[in-house]
């Protein structure tokens, strides 16, 4: 794989096939956590490594046990299994590792639903039959699209704190109004294509 085809792939994944903007996965904590700049970065760590774990198990688990043992029909039941084992073992490491992350007493219900992009992510390479470096890079490069999504929509929502929107829009609605305005702008990258 050459360096074009990982800087492809890389800016395919953050861009124009973002797990959250593009794809529409991951939308409760984008919602939840982007209310705060701090949270936002706490969710765009966690939500990458977590991707970057659990694609590198669906890879191992899809080669070794689902692939020889025809368990294609099970396949979503174990990389759900791998999804909530993977998220507790990347809660561990970053609660160990960073005191940023130490005040989190326990895996909220918001990291929780991130479920669906981590999900996602693991049936996406492995539907896409890519190899385990692609795999990887796919995976992590979603996870700094996350991140970069979720960032751009914390600042957003910082500044509308303190701009005048009318009563009928305040909170959810306006959240809503501008993640949809911030998806248009990510879909003028859907002609990115990978060689």
């Amino acid at each position: 794989m050459s360096f074009s085809d990982i800087l492809s792939l890389s800016l395919i994944a953050i861009f124009a096939e973002n797990i959250v903007l593009g794809q529409m996965l991951g939308i409760t904590p984008f919602l939840k956590n982007s209310q705060s700049m701090k949270s936002a970065v706490k969710a765009g760590v966690s939500v990458t490594l977590t991707m970057l774990v659990v694609a590198i198990l669906a890879y191992v688990t899809e080669k070794s046990i689902i692939m020889p043992f025809r368990l294609d029909y099970m396949r979503t039941v174990i990389f759900v299994t791998i999804v909530a084992g993977g998220l507790c073992i990347c809660e561990a490491i970053l609660r160990k590792k960073s005191s940023y992350f130490a005040e989190k007493t326990e895996i909220s219900p918001s990291y929780i639903a991130v479920n669906t992009a981590v999900l996602g992510i693991m049936l996406i390479t492995v539907n896409a039959n890519l190899d385990f470096l692609s795999s990887v890079i796919y995976a992590f490069a979603s996870g700094i699209g996350f991140t970069v999504a979720i960032i751009i929509f914390a600042s957003v929502r910082e500044r509308l704190e303190y701009s005048d929107v009318p009563k009928a829009f305040e909170g959810v609605p306006i959240a809503l109004i501008t993640a949809g305005l911030i998806a248009l702008a990510f879909s003028g990258f859907q002609g990115i294509k990978f060689m």
